[in-house]
């Protein structure tokens, strides 16, 4: 048997077999990594809340919002008014 058939095949064999398992593990990293990354965005969040001195009711109701993509006039005119922000605890 020929060295440079069977290096083929072998090529063959890892690009079959490796790739679909290397993105696989790619997909899992990347994933991770974007779920810790919604995690830090979120404790920061928090914690500059509790920093100005909200309460954890008001906390809870910005960290459950949903974010709307289609505003129209309409909805934005029902909007309630944001209160100002609290002077923070020292």
């Amino acid at each position: 048997m020929n060295p440079s058939s069977s290096l083929i095949g072998l090529v063959a064999v890892i690009c079959c077999l490796g790739g679909p398992f290397l993105c696989g593990i790619i997909g899992i990293i990347c994933s991770t990594i974007e779920k810790v990354s919604r995690q830090r965005a979120d404790s920061n969040l928090k914690l500059m809340m509790l920093q100005r001195g909200f309460t954890a009711a008001e906390i809870e109701r910005v960290c459950n919002a949903k974010v709307q993509k289609n505003i129209s006039s309409s909805d934005v005119s029902s909007w309630q008014p944001i209160p100002p922000v609290k002077p923070a605890k020292v």
